[in-house]
């Protein structure tokens, strides 16, 4: 195999995963308020830590979750689920990816609006290098990420028309965050957003050249959705 892709690919899983959950994440900024003679300069709220930031913000990487939108108890930073949890309850579909040796179970993330566990797995044979060069063209990994938000954004993003319902979500106040786009279910996953108030859901795959893997076809966005609603029972309270 030519050693010097297999980086790359390792470096595209983890660039489309965090370039969707930032997307995903996104929350509409207010227009800034006309300045006026006299007034005083305008700046952003979110450029400053809030005073009041709750346990819930996950600002100082130890975030309690508190209650959800459906009276479900959110994990805290401290209770999101490991890589290896996180693999086995996705089930079968992604049994034969491995989490990568170098970094099996990175670190949950926290900013001042939400924290968030990462999990990437691959195929062995790329992760180990044994793939041959076919296989790196064509074969790639599979992203997951769970956050757990401060507020639930669920007003703003149906303001905008990012939004789609589905039926199976409604039992946990759940949607389709979809930038946008048109959610159909068979269809290789994409870059949408499973949101269940503040605890939402996010799966990638990609390869080396960011197409659609040929090793994640039995991933579709309908076994997207189900695997979330999963992740979400399993660990909410």
């Amino acid at each position: 195999m030519n050693a010097n892709l297999r980086p790359g690919l390792l470096r595209a899983v983890g660039l489309a995963a965090v370039l969707t959950l930032c997307a995903c994440s996104a929350e509409p900024e207010p227009a800034d308020a006309e300045d006026g003679p006299g007034s005083a300069p305008q700046h952003s709220a979110a450029a400053e830590p809030a005073d009041d930031a709750g346990p819930d913000s996950g600002a100082d990487g130890s975030g309690s979750g508190g209650t959800n939108t459906d009276g479900r108890a959110l994990p805290s930073i401290d209770d999101l689920p490991s890589c290896g949890e996180l693999h086995a309850a996705l089930g079968p579909a992604v049994a034969d990816l491995v989490a990568h040796p170098d970094d099996p179970d990175p670190d949950p993330t926290a900013d001042a609006v939400r924290y968030t566990k990462q999990c990437t797995y691959f195929p062995p044979a790329i992760v180990d290098g044994s793939a041959d060069f076919e296989q790196l063209m064509t074969d790639g990994g599979y992203s997951v990420s769970i956050e757990v938000a401060r507020e639930d954004d669920e007003a703003e993003m149906r303001e905008f028309d990012l939004v789609a319902d589905e039926p199976r979500l409604a039992e946990h106040d759940g949607y389709i965050a979809t930038l946008g786009n048109e959610w159909v279910g068979g269809e290789q996953i994409d870059p949408f957003g499973y949101h269940f108030g503040r605890f939402n859901v996010m799966h990638v795959a990609t390869s080396l050249y960011l197409q659609d893997p040929d090793n994640t076809a039995q991933l579709t966005n309908d076994w997207a959705l189900e695997a979330s609603i999963r992740l979400y029972e399993e660990f909410s309270g």
